[in-house]
């Protein structure tokens, strides 16, 4: 999948991480690794975030087993900082 940006430069979205930070890194330095940090963190958490999504409301149990599974710094308003 691939974004055009007004001034005709795209982004270049694939299945393949590393293909994709390639293509993000070439808008800022750094913006590659953003992306494949943020790959990892959904591969440790995604299947726990739509299990809390699509449970009924209120998400308690699942919102718990996310935030346990959770590092510290990535529990904290999902920033990573």
């Amino acid at each position: 999948m691939a974004h055009v940006l007004p001034d005709d430069r795209a982004v270049v979205l694939s299945r393949n991480v590393a293909a994709t930070a390639a293509s993000v890194e070439r808008f800022a330095p750094g913006d590659g690794a953003a992306w494949e940090a943020q790959v990892e963190r959904w591969d440790r958490y995604g299947d726990d975030v739509l299990e809390a999504l699509f449970s009924p409301f209120p998400p308690i149990r699942s919102g718990v087993r996310l935030l346990a599974g959770m590092e510290p710094a990535d529990a904290s308003c999902g920033r990573g900082e």
